[in-house]
């Protein structure tokens, strides 16, 4: 009777968090009705016994009342709902009817988020980028930096078709190798997205087969060493075997996370398929950027003498990493905050292209600077080789630098990845988001490492898997064509492999970059996942239980 007379024919059904309490409009009350809020009756005396099916009568008594913990009800809406907080009113005739008024109030820091935004978190707003002028500079994060690329990149440009446009750096005699290479990369992107949809449904196997396969290889590796005599080598590579079963049998328990974090990234590429072609479009700048840069290199080589120059080279060696870093970091950037949408807004509203407009905009500053701190060491590395080739440098000391300068580098690409996230769910600057990302690693850091470490294994598996097929898809196209020497099968293979690893993993990549925003907002809010994901939100609960992704859809199938 109460849900009767609080429902109307207009409002569609309402959701109630407790019992609801009867509306504002009286009613007789013929029984003695049961509440949350207890009526105190008074009690008989001792001397006075207590008749079946006569209840004692009540003396006008008050409601005891819980201020402190208000009840709410949900205004039937169908994406925002309106919270009400019921004031306790006195009970002045127990038995008779009364009278409840509600006053409208906001509703609890619940995690959901409203169609219009992704909420608010200690760091501010989350993706805030509808009805922002991102064109206007003012809105520009690490502007600076922005600027210096962009005239970086145009420079380069204009050396190369302005002041040596009339230079010839060779053409290509025949189409036919160009044809193998168009076909090689149309199967790599194919085998890329195909080898998601297999992560979805075995990523937990694929998982543990690549980590029993890369300690099966090291145990043998060692047993070969030492059979050929090599003792010191084979002292390394037990140590290594050792330490490596130690690593698997402390992270084994992780696995079903990863998975479960793999199966969500999967999801979230099939929901928005846009991501891919941002991936492949990237990729697309990259080579064109590598040829620009080659004919640039070639032009400089044959018209001076830059050979003793290692100046030059160095600076050559930045550009070409700064601009494929940068285009690899808006890629990821743009994935990142893709993700962070689905996270925060059960619909979120042209989400690929919003994160790609504000990673190529505002936040463009920040992904250079990060970009720019991986471009040097990698430049300072390749520089400090060539020296040690030439003879200019003590060869055991740079093999020294170059690997703790690898290590560096390498640790800094892993900071970058969760700094990106959060300048793509944030749009701070990259000073800004390392800080956030620094107390993220100093609560999580292993966390995060581990699940980024096994995420890897299953997308360098689909890498190798599609690089394999590309490399005997191009020998075999070198064989059956009769313009081609078949003595170049071998070399198009390779290039086969390589156009079908890089391809695939470029692809694959999406999902670490997915895996890493749903990490991200998972640390920061989970709360807003199991209000607005509560299948997946679950799913990430039950892989900490150690149940896997896929033994959680079979118990969720089996139940509808």
């Amino acid at each position: 009777q109460v849900f009767e007379r609080i429902m109307t024919d207009e409002a569609p059904p309402a959701y109630y968090e407790v019992n609801p309490q009867p509306p504002q409009q009286a009613y007789e009350q013929s029984q003695p009705q049961s509440y949350e809020q207890p009526v105190v009756y008074q009690q008989p005396p001792p001397d006075q016994p207590y008749y079946a099916g006569q209840p004692v009568q009540a003396a006008p008594q008050q409601v005891q009342a819980q201020p402190q913990q208000p009840v709410y009800y949900a205004q039937a809406q169908p994406q925002q709902p309106v919270y009400y907080v019921q004031q306790p009113q006195p009970v002045q005739n127990p038995g008779q009817a009364q009278t409840m008024n509600a006053t409208a109030v906001p509703p609890p820091d619940s995690g959901q988020v409203e169609e219009e935004g992704y909420g608010v978190s200690d760091y501010g707003p989350r993706l805030d980028i509808k009805d922002k002028p991102l064109c206007q500079f003012s809105e520009w994060r690490d502007k600076i930096w922005a600027v210096l690329w962009i005239i970086h990149l145009f420079g380069m440009l204009i050396v190369l078709f302005g002041f040596f446009g009339s230079s010839d750096v060779g053409t290509p005699s025949s189409s036919d190798g160009y044809l193998i290479v168009f076909v090689c990369g149309a199967m790599g992107t194919v085998l890329g997205y195909v080898w998601t949809r297999v992560l979805r449904r075995w990523a937990n196997i694929i998982i543990k087969f690549m980590m029993w396969a890369s300690l099966i290889m090291m145990i043998v590796s060692t047993i070969i060493t030492f059979a050929a005599g090599l003792i010191i080598n084979g002292i390394f590579l037990l140590i290594f075997t050792v330490l490596f079963a130690l690593y698997m049998w402390r992270v084994w328990h992780r696995i079903p996370f990863a998975e479960a974090m793999i199966m969500i990234a999967s999801d979230i590429m099939k929901l928005y398929p846009g991501i891919i072609w941002v991936a492949l479009a990237m990729l697309v700048v990259q080579v064109l950027w590598i040829l620009v840069w080659g004919g640039i290199v070639s032009i400089l080589l044959a018209s001076s003498d830059v050979a003793a120059s290692y100046a030059v080279y160095f600076f050559l060696l930045i550009s070409l990493y700064w601009n494929l870093e940068t285009f690899k970091n808006i890629c990821h950037t743009t994935v990142c905050g893709v993700s962070a949408a689905w996270f925060f807004s059960p619909y979120p509203q042209q989400p690929v292209t919003g994160s790609l407009k504000r990673a190529s905009t505002t936040s463009l500053g920040s992904v250079a600077l990060g970009s720019l701190i991986v471009s040097i060491i990698q430049a300072t590395r390749a520089i400090l080789r060539q020296m040690a080739r030439d003879g200019r440098c003590n060869a055991c000391l740079v093999c020294i630098i170059d690997c703790l300068m690898g290590c560096l580098e390498r640790w800094i690409r892993f900071f970058n990845k969760y700094a990106f996230a959060h300048v793509a769910i944030y749009g701070q600057t990259f000073v800004e988001s390392g800080k956030q990302t620094w107390d993220l690693f100093q609560s999580k850091g292993i966390d995060a490492w581990v699940n980024d470490d096994l995420v890897g294994f299953a997308l360098i598996c689909g890498s190798v898997i599609g690089g394999f097929i590309c490399a005997a898809v191009a020998g075999l196209l070198v064989m059956v064509n009769d313009r081609l020497d078949n003595d170049l099968a071998t070399a198009y293979a390779f290039l086969g492999f390589f156009i079908g690893f890089y391809l695939c993993w470029t692809v694959l990549h999406t999902i670490a970059s997915c895996v890493v925003g749903v990490y991200v907002c998972y640390a920061e809010d989970p709360a807003a996942m199991e209000t607005n994901r509560p299948t997946e939100y679950h799913k990430l609960n039950a892989a900490r239980a150690g149940i896997s992704g896929a033994d959680f859809d079979q118990q969720q199938q089996q139940q509808i």
